[in-house]
């Protein structure tokens, strides 16, 4: 709802994160999908085109916040909503996916079990960074893929 009311304008690279509490929050798939795509098609072609890291939507199997079965139940929606972001991705030459995949290590999450840790939130920017790198050095032909 934000994006569209900026002032047009250009950006170089831009980095998404969404799509965890949605697939918590039972929001249905193909509405997502459908904003998602819209929100790619929004920044091609209102700010110049940048490069996108599309960060991936972390997986809930693993977080301890979650009791058994509903971490299963949102793991597997987390890691369809995270399948279907990888396909949407396919369809933009200037996007690419950052998996936000960790080992279930209790250091990766802030105290409340659920939202990430700084050491978290410092390999995720290691990882868009070195997304940002490869594509911009066209060094990685496969903007779209991991």
């Amino acid at each position: 709802h934000l994006v569209p009311a900026l002032e047009p304008t250009y950006y170089d690279c831009v980095i998404i994160a969404l799509g965890v509490n949605d697939a918590k929050n039972g929001v249905r798939l193909k509405r997502w999908k459908d904003g998602y795509r819209a929100l790619l098609t929004t920044l091609c072609d209102s700010f110049g085109k940048p490069l996108i890291c599309a960060s991936g939507v972390p997986h809930l199997r693993d977080f301890p916040l979650l009791p058994k079965p509903l971490n299963s139940v949102l793991g597997d929606r987390s890691e369809t909503f995270d399948a279907v972001l990888r396909d949407v991705v396919e369809g933009f030459d200037n996007v690419f996916h950052v998996p936000l995949t960790f080992p279930p290590d209790p250091s990766m999450l802030a105290a409340d079990g659920f939202h990430p840790s700084p050491k978290t939130y410092r390999e995720w920017a290691r990882r868009a960074a070195d997304g940002f790198l490869k594509a911009a050095s066209g060094s990685d032909p496969a903007l779209g893929s991991d």
